[in-house]
C-alpha cells in the first residue's frame, strides 16, 4: 500500500489444475485503499515461487468506505511469465481499529489453461496454515 511509509501487504497465490496439482506463489500487492493516499483505480500484484512469476494489474478499482473500513474492489488481469493468463475479481479491505490497520481481502478466478486461481491478501503468515 503506498501510504505514509507503509509496508505492502502480503499475497499468497495458488494457482490450481487440480486438488494435487498446484503452484503456491507469494508477493505483494500494491496499490491505494485511501483516497487520500492516490487513486484506488489502479493496482498491481506481483507474485513468484523462484521459478513461476505471475503479474496482475487492475485500472478498475471501485472504493467505497464507511469511515472505519475502505473497501477496493479491483479485476486484475494476470501475466505468468510461463505464458499462461487470467482474470481475477478481488475485494480488499482496510479496517482501522483505533491506530492499528487491518488489510485483508479475497478474490478467485481462472488462468487461460482452466487453472483456478485463489489469491489471499493481508498476513500471509497467518494463512501458511490454511486447506486451501
Amino acid at each position: 500500500m503506498t501510504a505514509c511509509g507503509m509496508v505492502p501487504p502480503d499475497v499468497a497465490m495458488k494457482i490450481e489444475k487440480t486438488s494435487s496439482d498446484y503452484e503456491t506463489l507469494i508477493g505483494e500487492f500494491d496499490g491505494s485503499l485511501a483516497l487520500i493516499h492516490g487513486s484506488p483505480a489502479n493496482a498491481k500484484i506481483h507474485v513468484t515461487n523462484g521459478e513461476l512469476n505471475c503479474h496482475g494489474t487492475s485500472t478498475t478499482g471501485k472504493f467505497t468506505t464507511d469511515m472505519r473500513t475502505n473497501k477496493v474492489s479491483h479485476r486484475f488481469h494476470f501475466i505468468c511469465n510461463d505464458g499462461r493468463t487470467g482474470q481475477l475479481p478481488i475485494t480488499i479491505r482496510a479496517t482501522f481499529r483505533g491506530s492499528d490497520l487491518s488489510i485483508h481481502g479475497i478474490g478467485i478466478g481462472k488462468m487461460s489453461d482452466g487453472s483456478k486461481i485463489k489469491v489471499l491478501v493481508g498476513n500471509v503468515a497467518a494463512a501458511v496454515t490454511i486447506d486451501w
